[in-house]
């Protein structure tokens, strides 16, 4: 076997060693992605309150419209209602059943 040939044979099994600028913009790259990683789930866990008085506070704001105050209620029924939206036209006779039927306990 020659020399050329013995040198083109081997050099293609030898696994090819990544440049100092791959290797620098793939640990860049990297390091990205676990910052973004941890913003987004600190976001996500500081938006959610922590017990459910909280929860009702957010979701009936005081200058929100309320049609009916049940005193001592323990449960708030919210609607939000768009008039333009059919999904909203369709579903508002059962929210006129169950303020029938609950009347002034919710």
């Amino acid at each position: 076997m020659s020399r050329a040939t013995r040198n083109r044979t081997s050099s293609s099994h030898t696994p090819r060693r990544l440049s100092n600028t791959t290797l620098s913009l793939l640990i860049a790259g990297l390091f990205v992605l676990v910052v973004a990683a941890l913003l987004g789930l600190t976001r996500l866990g500081s938006d959610t309150p922590d017990n459910s008085s909280e929860a009702a506070a957010v979701a009936v704001r005081d200058n929100s419209h309320r049609l009916s105050t049940a005193p001592g209620a323990t449960v708030n029924f919210v609607e939000f209602l768009d008039f333009e939206c059919e999904a909203c036209g369709a579903v508002y006779p059962a929210i006129e059943q169950l303020r029938q039927q609950y009347g002034d306990r919710v």
